[in-house]
């Protein structure tokens, strides 16, 4: 088999707006907007990243939290991989969302 390359690039410009590059040039889509995580939640976040490590075995040293969809994904991954006191620690930082 050989190596897939896109079919076309995203551009996004100063409003948000995504256009595809290509095969369908100039056609728009919307990219969900990303809000960002309060910085005391960001910390606890990623601070439970290292806390329980074997949750988070994909997590790269110098990975960041920044936005609430990173929180929430720390948040699967310690109900999904960790143990009861994961899943307490993973209750609690929902509830600071």
């Amino acid at each position: 088999m050989g190596v897939f390359a896109p079919l076309c690039a995203i551009v996004v410009n100063s409003d948000g707006i995504a256009y595809r590059g290509g095969m369908n040039a100039g056609s728009a889509i919307e990219l969900p907007v990303r809000v960002e995580a309060s910085p005391e939640v960001a910390a606890r976040a990623l601070e439970l990243t290292g806390k329980f490590s074997e949750c988070f075995w994909f997590w790269h040293p110098e990975a960041t939290v920044r936005f609430t969809d990173d929180v929430k994904l720390v948040i699967e991954h310690l109900r999904e991989y960790g143990d009861k006191k994961a899943w307490a620690a993973a209750a609690d930082l929902q509830r600071s969302l």
